[in-house]
């Protein structure tokens, strides 16, 4: 997959920042990921209360779903994060950096009404050759 980071010159370049701008790609194949929340196997809510461990749980359950698809992390080109309450943004890119660490994709994050024990959703792009 040819896959290129676009960050324009004459816009903010911000050193450290969890995410691209945008990125272009060339693939064949897309894998969009629905929206997930912290469901283990049995269809519990893992991490009451805890943006960290919510977290944790979607994205181990994106890289399953990515797996099955014959994509890894690194094949993701977009993430959207839909956040019960934005105060909780820093805890949740902590842990999703743990996943993604080089690949910095482009990334919105809203506030959003998710459902009463769900701090968190994220949904992702993946892209492969």
């Amino acid at each position: 997959m040819n896959k290129e980071f676009i960050s324009p010159a004459d816009m903010e370049q911000r050193p450290g920042r969890p995410f691209s701008l945008a990125v272009k790609v060339e693939p064949k194949k897309l894998i969009f990921v629905a929206g997930q929340t912290s469901r283990d196997q049995k269809g519990n809510t893992v991490g009451i209360g805890d943006i960290r461990a919510q977290t944790r749980q979607i994205m181990e359950n994106i890289g399953k779903i990515l797996r099955d698809g014959g994509a890894t992390y690194n094949d993701i080109v977009k993430i959207t994060m839909f956040l019960a309450d934005l105060k909780d943004l820093a805890g949740a890119l902590e842990v999703r950096s743990e996943f993604l660490k080089e690949n910095k994709p482009p990334s919105t994050a809203v506030q959003a009404g998710l459902r009463r024990d769900a701090l968190i959703e994220i949904e992702v792009i993946a892209a492969l050759d």
